[in-house]
């Protein structure tokens, strides 16, 4: 049987209330690509469409280089770019991780550790 890995770009949302409660991170698997250069091309179009929107913060993080990486149960996160957008002036903000990951497992089977609002978390599979 072979393993084949695929590029996944992925969204992880979560919405703040102006009392900063929040719900659990959400999951959106956007597009599957073969290719990281394909991956890497539409991902810059999508985060292009989001920053026109009403950017409030961002943060960035690559974890592309080898020792960089972050590796968990076979799911590896290359990029994230977080947003922090402004829905209702001082009421209401949704925070995004727009990433890139690499594996070879069932999206079914993805999994979120929660934390988009504070600029972590990350996907990973049982």
């Amino acid at each position: 049987m072979v393993n084949t890995s695929y590029y996944y770009i992925i969204k992880r949302s979560n919405l703040l209330d102006c009392d900063g409660s929040a719900f659990h991170d959400s999951l959106d698997i956007i597009e599957r690509f073969d290719t990281l250069e394909k991956c890497k091309k539409k991902f810059k179009k999508k985060l292009s469409d989001i920053d026109s929107e009403d950017i409030i913060n961002k943060h960035t993080v690559d974890s592309s280089e080898k020792s960089n990486q972050s590796k968990y149960n076979g799911v590896l996160t290359l990029l994230s770019e977080y947003r922090k957008i402004e829905i209702f002036k001082f009421m209401e903000n949704e925070m995004i991780a727009l990433e890139i990951i690499k594996t070879s497992i069932d999206p079914k089977k993805f999994l979120i550790d929660d934390g988009v609002r504070n600029f972590s978390g990350c996907i990973y599979s049982t």
